[in-house]
């Protein structure tokens, strides 16, 4: 990852490096399946490498929305509840309104999929990813080989990270966008995996959903990989 400022990096909101994406003999198209279980209509936003800006659908309590790719594709699903939809602000997934973050990245190394959910920029809304296995599925490769992250209750947000929109509560914002320090953004003095490890408020959401991305270099504990045809996306699981 390349962490250049405090503020670009922690609004583009990259997690992790992956290797370049490359072609592989496997069958090239993979198809995301949006579920929502909220209680709530949510607003589903996406967001690939070759779009200059996202696009969104609104999905009903219990619909679903499907996302197919054909060859090689790196980008970002996230989901807000119809109180942030007036907000121009709320449009984007960015620092000051932050949004659980789903993440792929479609034929990558070795044909792989990598996939995460990232909590680094903050966070709004539960959510789980869960490949479909098929028989290129290699369960000997590691816990996470194919497996399944998921948060089922997002973290308990401190009051000075809580961000309100129309007087509700919208969404946590991170402590590197918050108090701009180095170490927790994993910038400056602090911009390498050695000097930058978990701090006490990344620890705090790695500790209630240790599937999560919780800092930039959790990659240890929270990348997974696969190769499947379907990934299925639920919110609110």
């Amino acid at each position: 990852m390349l962490l250049t400022t405090l503020y670009l990096v922690y609004f583009l909101g990259l997690t992790f490096a992956l290797p370049s994406i490359q072609p592989d003999t496997r069958d090239s198209t993979t198809l995301v399946k949006i579920i929502n279980k909220c209680k709530k209509p949510i607003q589903l936003y996406q967001l690939g490498n070759q779009q200059s800006q996202s696009s969104v659908v609104t999905v009903n309590v219990g619909g679903t929305q499907s996302y197919r790719f054909d060859g090689p594709w790196s980008g970002r699903f996230w989901a807000r509840h119809e109180e942030c939809w007036k907000s121009s602000m709320c449009q984007n997934a960015s620092t000051a309104i932050p949004a659980s973050l789903v993440e792929f990245t479609f034929l990558s190394a070795d044909g792989n999929d990598f996939y995460d959910i990232s909590f680094v920029d903050g966070y709004n809304l539960p959510v789980s990813i869960e490949p479909e296995k098929s028989s290129k599925a290699d369960n000997s490769k590691g816990d996470y080989w194919c497996q399944k992250p998921v948060c089922r209750n997002v973290p308990t947000c401190p009051p000075e990270l809580q961000v309100w929109v129309g007087g509700v509560y919208s969404a946590c914002q991170s402590a590197c966008s918050k108090f701009r320090n180095q170490e927790y953004c994993c910038a400056g003095l602090f911009d390498t995996p050695e000097k930058c490890g978990i701090n006490k408020h990344a620890q705090s959401v790695k500790d209630e959903c240790p599937d999560a991305y919780s800092f930039a270099y959790d990659d240890e504990k929270s990348l997974y990989q696969c190769r499947a045809p379907v990934y299925t996306v639920t919110w609110c699981p």
